[in-house]
């Protein structure tokens, strides 16, 4: 991946823009090959939208104040994501529901096999610990004041949602690494995340418009994408697809 963020779709009736940056977040990078995101390791990055700055009506400005993304703004990104990107796997449906009032690990048979979930409730005060693998769920609500601890051990968890998604709680990756845990959603329902937590991983919902005032350490795409309040993404230069 190339972008902090990336808007992957055309601005065309989503003005005033692909991607808003608000006043007190911001944009830059670190390398995870190196360490933790801060003191020295620290640089700029670029953020992306396929649409074009010349489109008339002024489409996909860029209201943050000079700094607030430390790199480019790339105009006209011919982007190659979209929905079909990271297809979701085969899966078994069924009925299993998970609600965590304390704390619950989930691990599929291996990290190459798929688990699903009708609906996965994190709720306050709860840890649910996702171990190596594949999962895909209905329903995923990750609520404020609950800890989402992916467990990189023996590889990436991505994680698909197939209906909504309500990414408020803390999410925390073992390794550090932002390629530790993917969220991917290929629907077009809004991606909200109402608190100020962290979030380690990659947000990647290109269908969709994604709303944050998490602290995102990794990247982020979506079809628009709102950075509010003193909402951050520390981009990850090591980031590798899994």
């Amino acid at each position: 991946m190339n972008y902090a963020v990336t808007a992957v779709d055309p601005c065309s009736g989503w003005l005033p823009g692909c991607i808003t940056i608000n006043n007190a977040s911001k944009v830059d990078s670190f390398s995870s090959t190196v360490g933790s995101y801060g003191g020295g390791n620290t640089g700029t990055a670029d953020v992306a939208m396929t649409c074009s700055k010349a489109v008339a009506g002024g489409s996909c400005p860029n209201n943050c104040p000079t700094g607030c993304i430390t790199g480019e703004i790339v105009y006209g990104n011919a982007s190659t994501f979209s929905a079909s990107t990271m297809p979701v796997p085969a899966y078994t449906v069924n009925s299993n529901r998970v609600a965590v009032p304390v704390n619950t690990t989930l691990s599929p048979a291996t990290p190459s096999s798929v688990i699903y979930f009708e609906e996965i409730d994190v709720n306050t005060g709860g840890t649910l610990t996702l171990k190596s693998g594949r999962y895909v769920v209905n329903y995923l609500n990750l609520n404020q004041f609950g800890t989402l601890y992916v467990d990189d051990s023996q590889g990436s968890v991505v994680l698909w949602v197939l209906s909504s998604v309500s990414p408020s709680s803390t999410v925390m990756v073992k390794s550090g690494k932002a390629e530790g845990f993917w969220l991917v959603y290929n629907g077009t329902n809004s991606v909200n995340n109402n608190s100020n937590n962290s979030f380690t991983g990659v947000i990647f919902a290109p269908a969709a418009e994604v709303n944050l005032n998490y602290v995102v350490t990794g990247a982020v795409v979506g079809g628009k994408v709102t950075l509010n309040g003193s909402a951050r993404v520390h981009f990850d230069t090591a980031l590798q697809c899994p």
